[in-house]
């Protein structure tokens, strides 16, 4: 009976480790190289990349430290340099908002003070 549990266990190791892998292989075969992801954006970037979230650009920009032939980044150029201009004007626009965020904070604090002042001129 030991032996056919043996046996079992080993079996199903084996059968877990073939299952770890292939979602692996998978994988691998799906993902897209860095230049294949970019290639489609190299005639017009501005009609391609258009409109993303400042996130997808970020990761967009994080391909060029996974070029597998790095002597062909240069040809990539004018597509990072959108992105990167992209991910500039999403930037600003989160610090406007952070400002006017900031501008409510500060107005809202005015108004609790001011209630609060209201509140004790109504007591006495």
């Amino acid at each position: 009976m030991a032996r056919r549990k043996s046996q079992n266990q080993a079996a199903a190791e084996t059968h877990s480790e073939s299952d770890s892998e292939t979602p692996m292989v998978k994988a691998q075969k799906t993902e897209m190289s860095a230049e294949e992801v970019l290639e489609a954006h190299l005639k017009d970037p501005a009609s391609t990349l258009s409109g993303r979230s400042l996130s997808e650009y970020v990761k967009l920009n994080g391909l060029l430290h996974k070029f597998s032939d790095k002597r062909s980044i240069s040809k990539f150029l004018p597509v990072f340099k959108f992105i990167q201009t992209q991910i500039e004007i999403g930037l600003d626009q989160l610090l406007q908002e952070d400002d006017e965020d900031t501008d409510s904070n500060n107005n809202l604090t005015d108004i609790k003070k001011n209630l609060k002042s209201i509140e004790m001129d109504y007591h006495q």
